[in-house]
C-alpha cells in the first residue's frame, strides 16, 4: 500500500510538467489543423480494482484535460473477462472490419471508441513486473486488430 502510495505520489509530482506538454500537443494539433475541433481521449483503466489507485490516477489526469477543454471517456476493463488472442488475423483480412473475431468483450468496443479520439491512454497495476493479464490479453488483441484506429494518434501510460 505504501508503496502504490509513494508511486501515485511521484506520478502526481510529475503531472504538472508532463501533462502540460501533452495538452499542448493536442493544443497544436488543435491549431496545425486551422479550425476548432473537439479532441477527445480514450482512457483504459486495467485494473480490477474500479475505483483503486490506478483509477484515481487516470481520474486526475483526466480533469486536467477537461480544464483544457479535451472530452476524456475511461473505460474499465481490468475486472473483465478478456481472452487472449489466437492469432487467426480474421481482423486483418477485411471481413470483420478491423474488428477482433471475438464480439464478446470490450477489445471492439475500445477500437470503435477510439476511431473518433485523437488520443489514448493506458493504466494498469504492475504485478510481478508487468501489467496485469486481463491488460495484457486486452493489449495483444487491441493493438493487433484495432491498429488502423490507431495511427496518428498520441498515447501515454
Amino acid at each position: 500500500m505504501l508503496l502504490n502510495l509513494l508511486i501515485l505520489y511521484t506520478f502526481i509530482e510529475n503531472l504538472s510538467t508532463n501533462w502540460y506538454n501533452v495538452c499542448r500537443f493536442f493544443t497544436l494539433i488543435e491549431i496545425k489543423e486551422g479550425f476548432m475541433k473537439e479532441l477527445k481521449v480514450l482512457a483504459i483503466n486495467g485494473s480490477p480494482h474500479g475505483e483503486g489507485g490506478t483509477f484515481q490516477a487516470i481520474n486526475i489526469v483526466a480533469k486536467e484535460l477537461e480544464k483544457q477543454g479535451i472530452k476524456t471517456e475511461i473505460l474499465q476493463i481490468g475486472n473483465k473477462a478478456i481472452r487472449g488472442c489466437q492469432g487467426c488475423g480474421t481482423c486483418k483480412k477485411g471481413s470483420t472490419n478491423g474488428l477482433c473475431v471475438f464480439n464478446d468483450d470490450e477489445v471492439n468496443i475500445a477500437i470503435e471508441k477510439m476511431k473518433s479520439c485523437d488520443g489514448l491512454i493506458l493504466g494498469s497495476p504492475v504485478y510481478y513486473a508487468g501489467v496485469n493479464g486481463t491488460m495484457k490479453s486486452f493489449l495483444d488483441r487491441f493493438f493487433y486488430a484495432g491498429a488502423s484506429s490507431l495511427r496518428h494518434k498520441v498515447a501515454t501510460s
